[in-house]
Parts: structure tokens; C-alpha cells; sequence
């Protein structure tokens, strides 16, 4: 299996998510910057979206490595 990455742009309106394998982009998805959410709540949301998306739990802990642009402030904290 080659090198997992999970990028995250966070936006005003939506945070748009990336799975790549290598160079390989496996799959894409959205999730509304809705506030206030847990970072529980993004936790559920983010793991359910990537199981819905044909990323396997199993797949889901080889991830090498995450990248992420933020804008909003206020959702750096929960985020990280």
C-alpha cells in the first residue's frame, strides 16, 4: 500500500477533504464549517464521510501524513 495522505481545506462555507494513495487521488468530500460543532463532532463526521467514501477504518490508520489550509480561526483550535 502506498504512502496515505489526508488533505483538508477549511473554508468560510465548507471544508473540502482529499485521500490520496501516493500520487493517486482516492476520493474527495465535503463537510459544511458549520459552528459550533465538538471536535468530537467533526471526528464522527470526518470518520463517517471517509468510510462512506470507500476509506476502510483499516486504511483509515495508515494515514503517513495530514495537510491542512485554514482560514477561520476560531476552527484551527478544533481542528488540531
Amino acid at each position: 500500500m502506498g504512502q496515505m495522505l489526508l488533505v483538508i481545506d477549511v473554508g468560510n462555507t465548507n471544508m473540502t477533504f482529499g485521500v490520496y494513495r501516493g500520487q493517486e487521488l482516492v476520493t474527495t468530500f465535503r463537510l459544511t464549517t458549520k459552528q459550533p460543532r465538538t471536535s468530537d463532532e467533526y471526528g464522527i463526521s470526518i470518520t463517517e464521510l471517509l468510510r462512506m467514501n470507500g476509506v476502510s477504518r483499516r486504511i483509515w490508520r495508515d494515514f503517513d501524513r495530514a495537510f491542512g489550509g485554514i482560514l477561520i480561526g476560531r476552527l484551527e483550535v478544533l481542528i488540531r
